[in-house]
């Protein structure tokens, strides 16, 4: 079995039609052209985004396909892609369909069988054990998430930047062990247990952030190279 593999984009790239350097640090760890799935249930199958995808990374790829309808053999399609990409918009959207279909264990399996996962916004939120999300009345919230990889994540901290106190403050108190949190046009990659960042432009950050030993604040390291 190997150990699963993650790229956690906290905004941009193929679905937003910019920072292409993230779509290079996918596609760097897996083989030439590879078989590649896109999940595009977040925002609620957004044709736009799905063409922004195609059309980024159709040229590279042997093929792209979606989930099958209805969540037929939802692991013999996680298992016969290379990379499974998930695309960003509504975080409980996606993962009302991840339940009801049993995608989070189809790449659960999947991952640890070699499949890569990568997710940019709501598609890597939901694959951490918590997230934070912003609710309709503007309020930062912390909520359980798939729980494929350990900690918590929330994107876009750099274009909206209370999302990293609010997780200081749920790391602070002890509602999340750790957290990542990663700006737009930056990614985080987890790979054997091991963290690191990158950014696409000079300005962006990958931030991991835990509890001080004394229980007194907490201590955020800068993961970006």
């Amino acid at each position: 079995m190997a150990d699963p593999v993650l790229v956690a984009i906290g905004g941009g790239g193929a679905t937003h039609g910019a920072d292409p350097a993230l779509d290079r640090l996918c596609l760097a760890r897996v083989r030439a052209r590879p078989r590649i799935g896109y999940v595009g249930w977040a925002s609620g199958d957004d044709a736009q985004k799905a063409a922004r995808f195609r059309a980024a990374l159709a040229g590279r790829a042997e093929s792209i396909e979606a989930p099958p309808a209805g969540g037929a053999d939802m692991r013999g399609w996680a298992a016969g892609r290379d990379l499974v990409y998930l695309g960003g918009g509504d975080c409980a959207a996606l993962m009302e369909r991840m339940a009801q279909t049993g995608l989070a264990a189809a790449l659960k399996e999947a991952a640890r069988r070699g499949t890569v996962l990568a997710g940019v916004s709501a598609g890597a939120s939901c694959l951490f054990a918590r997230y934070v999300w912003r609710a309709e009345d503007g309020d930062l919230r912390l909520a359980e998430g798939a729980g494929l990889f350990e900690g918590a994540f929330v994107p876009h901290c750099q274009s909206e930047p209370d999302r990293i106190d609010a997780m200081a403050g749920f790391v602070a108190r002890g509602e999340a062990p750790f957290g990542y949190a990663v700006d737009d046009g930056a990614a985080l990659t987890l790979d054997g247990g091991r963290a690191s960042g990158f950014a696409s432009r000079a300005d962006r950050r990958v931030r991991r952030m835990r509890g001080q030993a004394d229980g007194d604040g907490v201590v955020c390291e800068d993961l970006a190279e």
